[in-house]
């Protein structure tokens, strides 16, 4: 009995070494959690803390801290990604923390069952949303058109049934078995219904709740986000439609094979086929001008072509990431928003609050300083890259940049990312379009816009008119108001 006994206490010994929380450990202070959670501003679903919201959270604050370290690394690498397609179709931004839920933002990630990528789609799913899967390429991994196809389903779920929560049931379990529960149930109320739902899909909620609660307090419970390198947050998606190799791109940039596919989860043999409709490419900003020149150059890739003159040539103009990225301190002017400060840097919001460390949205103080990271981006690749130094990124123009070009673009035109748009008109001929900028040729928007042929494009249309280099226009403004040339 006693040597039972001994085991005993051995075992809770062991348990309230392994498992702080078990003994009432402060790093899950309850009373707080319970506070933050009916506080939070969930724009989907109301928060609820119920047993099972406790064991998400205790798993991604208490057990298993460096999993949430590396899922809150990677958010900078796709929540910039996810807000984009969000704002495209008009979605609730808490949306992006689903992906969270289904996949721990792991692009390759597969479950027991066969579903596959950052949303988990199924086969006949993926099918329905017109994501092409085949020997070559699983369009379930791509980011993009992944993403875009989840915000489809999603946006489709909630108008059939009104409701985010059952919404979000739906994207589980299907919609077959919430409009079951629906009946059984008779409500709309997920907590009324849930009962009727698998566990998994009862469990989805709360699982949703938690990643919620996390992407906002992750660094109140000492959660330090692992983010990757710059050049995986700092990325380009350009679309392209000729066979291109994993290979060809490892000599021509110098980037691994491991970032390359990393990149571009989607190609399941190193390299992208040949497609009418265009591939996706995603890589550093770093290196896709001189990708965009090799690609420009030779439009006719085909898989027994040698082209290693030609990437030997180019690859010496790639810079490397000591004279592209460049550290610097912003200091926030009055009224000033992460939002504005994010448009005039050609920056994410999330990649302000990733490498300032917060952790939700917050109003900004002024003269608070801000962690700002600058790209040294050079136009062609034989062009000489002008160093931007440290020293002068101390004091960026707050004045958002399109506001300072505002006088001189003609009507209808506008910034969307880094690039100067235009609205066409009736009837309005790309060449008209053209005359309008000031060194901007049909063959250039045709290129920027993947135009084929002469056409016309339909009035309303938004198209692009040049890319914009944001940090050099940056530095000419300051340099001018500082009296240099």
């Amino acid at each position: 009995m006693q040597y039972k006994t001994l085991i005993y206490l051995f075992i809770c010994s062991f348990l309230y070494i392994s498992y702080p929380s078990l003994a009432n450990d402060p790093a899950y202070d309850e009373v707080t959690i319970l506070e933050r959670i009916k506080e939070m501003d969930v724009q989907t679903v109301k928060p609820r803390y119920t047993s099972v919201v406790k064991g998400y959270l205790k798993g991604y604050t208490v057990w298993n801290r460096e999993k949430s370290s590396r899922i809150m690394g990677r958010s900078v690498m796709y929540f910039p990604l996810f807000e984009e397609y969000l704002e495209k179709y008009d979605l609730p931004d808490d949306l992006k923390y689903l992906s969270v839920v289904e996949s721990a933002l792991q692009a390759k990630a597969e479950s027991r069952v066969g579903a596959i990528g950052l949303w988990q789609f199924m086969p006949v799913t993926a099918n329905e949303m017109n994501l092409k899967i085949n020997k070559y390429i699983d369009e379930r991994q791509d980011p993009h058109k992944s993403t875009d196809a989840a915000m489809r389903y999603l946006k489709r779920q909630y108008k059939r049934f009104g409701s985010w929560e059952l919404a979000l049931a739906a994207y589980n379990g299907g919609s077959g078995r919430v409009s079951r529960a629906i009946k059984r149930g008779r409500s709309k109320n997920f907590w009324t219904i849930k009962r009727y739902l698998p566990k998994e899909t009862r469990d989805y909620i709360p699982a949703y709740i938690a990643a919620c609660y996390l992407g906002r307090y992750y660094d109140e419970h000492g959660i330090m986000p692992q983010y990757p390198d710059l050049d995986l947050q700092l990325t380009e998606t350009i679309t392209i439609y000729n066979y291109l190799t994993f290979i060809q791109l490892q000599e021509l940039t110098g980037l691994s094979l491991e970032e390359i596919e990393l990149l571009n989860p989607a190609y399941i043999r190193n390299f992208i086929p040949s497609n009418v409709l265009g591939n996706t490419l995603t890589l550093p900003k770093r290196v896709m001008p001189v990708v965009k020149e090799f690609l420009k150059g030779d439009p006719e890739l085909s898989e027994k072509g040698d082209l290693s003159d030609r990437i030997q040539q180019l690859a010496i103009h790639i810079p490397n990431k000591e004279d592209f990225y460049h550290k610097g301190v912003y200091r926030v002017a009055p009224n000033e928003t992460l939002s504005q400060l994010a448009l005039s840097f050609n920056l994410s919001v999330h990649h302000l609050m990733a490498w300032n460390q917060l952790a939700a949205p917050v109003e900004l103080q002024e003269g608070q300083e801000l962690l700002v990271y600058g790209l040294q981006q050079i136009q062609e690749p034989e062009a000489i890259p002008v160093k931007i130094p440290v020293a002068e990124l101390d004091e960026l123009p707050s004045k958002p940049i399109d506001t300072l070009e505002a006088e001189v673009l003609p009507p209808n035109t506008f910034r969307r990312e880094n690039y100067l748009c235009y609205t066409v008109k009736p009837k309005e001929s790309l060449t008209a379009i053209a005359a309008q900028f000031e060194g901007v040729t049909v063959t250039d928007i045709m290129i920027l816009n993947n135009f084929r042929g002469t056409q016309i494009p339909k009035a309303g249309r938004e198209i692009r008119i040049k890319k914009l280099d944001i940090y050099n226009t940056s530095v000419i403004e300051m340099n001018k108001s500082r009296g240099k040339d």
